[in-house]
């Protein structure tokens, strides 16, 4: 896991995580989808439980090198683990695990 983020359980923001320090070919770009999977951003709790519905709101986007999602809600003094799965033109699929502390 590269990142940690920490919000409080009301507070709602866009976050990113930048690929372009992946050990990626020279031209290659993410894209929405290919034979690997999806552009995907998925929230685990401490269960396994995956509760991405609750803490992530809408599908995550591409901007340049970046992967974005939009952070919402979360239990007080909750942690999850953040999935984001980033498909590239050359057919890799690139993977990173966050965590995601919610303040109490």
């Amino acid at each position: 896991m590269s990142r940690r983020y920490t919000k409080r359980a009301a507070a709602q923001f866009a976050v990113g995580l930048d690929f372009s320090t992946f050990p990626v070919a020279a031209g290659e770009t993410l894209v929405a989808s290919n034979a690997l999977g999806s552009l995907a951003v998925t929230a685990v709790d401490t269960a396994g439980d995956d509760v991405s519905t609750t803490v992530i709101d809408g599908p995550p986007w591409i901007s340049g090198t970046q992967v974005r999602w939009l952070l919402k809600r979360g239990t007080p003094a909750g942690w999850y683990e953040l999935v984001i799965a980033a498909p590239t033109s050359d057919g890799e699929l690139l993977v990173d695990r966050q965590r995601l502390e919610v303040l109490p």
